[in-house]
């Protein structure tokens, strides 16, 4: 009996170790490669991958173009690993850099990274495109959330919103009087931009103010007449 219960472990470890050399063989079976060369032939990078519920792949990351230099690269892969298609975004600079994506139950693509830009550094860049690649929306979201353009006659406010805020916007004079409300109210993310009216204030400087939840950001503005 001791003998027929040895031969019987002795058997089932032999099947276990088949069992395990079987499954280790079929996981590392290779069942497609597919390459990505960009336009210049030069450096191509992935950094980010998603699947969604039909065994699609969608690969981002960055590529070289020796005219728009690094830009955003995304592309999708059937389950056979048969591109379908590839799509570029570069936002008319000179980096462009994604690392990561998500697709949704409708198949849309999110892909998000950074990109440079020279009024800003360094913005958040996130964009999305429609189930067969078509791009549907870039956002940039800067880290500087208050610029403006100090044009004395009109000038240009632009502010961005990483989350969707209350936001309150006005101007100041150089004595702490309030002489124009521009926002008040709940924006949601985004970037936005206005003019401010000068006309009915007289010359001298300015201060606008930019309060969204815990972040206050103040610019000066000088008008001159």
């Amino acid at each position: 009996m001791l003998k027929r219960e040895s031969k019987m472990k002795k058997d089932l470890g032999t099947l276990v170790i088949v069992i395990v050399m079987c499954i280790s063989v079929k996981s590392a079976a290779q069942e497609w490669v597919a390459r990505y060369n960009g336009p210049s032939n030069r450096g191509d990078y992935a950094y980010a991958i998603a699947l969604d519920g039909m065994g699609n792949a969608y690969v981002t990351g960055y590529s070289w173009d020796s005219v728009t230099f690094s830009d955003y690269a995304t592309i999708k892969y059937n389950s056979a690993g048969v591109e379908q298609w590839a799509a570029r975004y570069d936002g008319n600079t000179s980096y462009d850099w994604a690392y990561a994506i998500a697709v949704d139950g409708m198949g849309n693509v999110y892909v998000t990274g950074y990109s440079w830009d020279s009024a800003t550094s360094y913005d958040y860049t996130t964009i999305k495109y429609s189930g067969i690649g078509v791009e549907e929306e870039a956002k940039a979201i800067n880290n500087n959330q208050l610029t403006v353009n100090n044009d004395w006659h009109l000038p240009v406010i632009k502010y961005c919103l990483p989350i969707a805020s209350a936001v309150s916007l006005r101007v100041y004079d150089l004595v702490g009087r309030e002489v124009a409300v521009l926002v008040d109210g709940v924006r949601d993310v985004g970037s936005y931009s206005l003019n401010w009216d000068t006309s009915t204030v007289p010359s001298g400087i300015y201060f606008v103010a930019l309060t969204t939840g815990s972040h206050k950001e103040s610019k000066k503005i000088i008008v001159v007449k």
